[in-house]
């Protein structure tokens, strides 16, 4: 019996050992093949990569947003906040604030008008604008309001069709948030 057992015990070890070896013999050939380089053909033409100074996707992107930066212009140099009436989303704006932590809230355009008005100076200017690439939205700065933090208040804008969606690359800009 004992016997046995010895035999049983040195093939396991005969087996074991050859499959190791056949292991690595077929992982030291697998590594051939994959490092060994192969030249490419001279012959074939390179593709080449036409830069435009303008693509589609920024033009769609800039599309309109000069000329609205011109009605939130004229809308700050107004004696009351009137005119952003047609420059606001019809309904559901956020309002809120950058410095205080707290969360935004989302109220109505009615409410929008009133805490505009609420913050009207004489001096409100237009001081910046920039585009948010990660989430599509363009972000303008002003400044010169009265009881706020900073004295900016920036709005921010994204596309909405005549139904009131939000589109990527087409339809109107409309404010959807009021940030101070």
């Amino acid at each position: 019996m004992k016997r046995t057992v010895i035999i049983i015990v040195v093939i396991i070890v005969f087996i074991s050992l050859a499959i190791f070896l056949l292991r690595k013999e077929n992982s030291h050939t697998i590594t051939q093949d994959i490092n060994q380089v192969t030249n490419a053909p001279t012959d074939m033409p390179t593709p080449s990569l036409i830069l435009s100074p303008t693509n589609t996707i920024t033009a769609s992107i800039n599309d309109g947003v000069n000329d609205f930066v011109t009605k939130v212009t004229t809308a700050l140099q107004a004696g009351n906040a009137s005119q952003f009436q047609n420059l606001l989303v019809n309904d559901e704006i956020v309002l809120g604030s950058d410095t205080n932590g707290g969360t935004p809230a989302t109220v109505s355009k009615t409410d929008i008008l009133l805490w505009l008005n609420q913050h009207w100076s004489s001096n409100l200017s237009f001081v910046s604008k920039r585009y948010i690439d990660h989430f599509g939205y363009w972000e303008l700065a002003t400044k010169g309001w009265s009881n706020t933090n900073t004295g900016e208040v920036d709005f921010r804008l994204f596309r909405y069709d005549t139904n009131g969606q939000r589109q990527a690359f087409s339809g109107n800009w409309l404010i959807y948030a009021v940030v101070y």
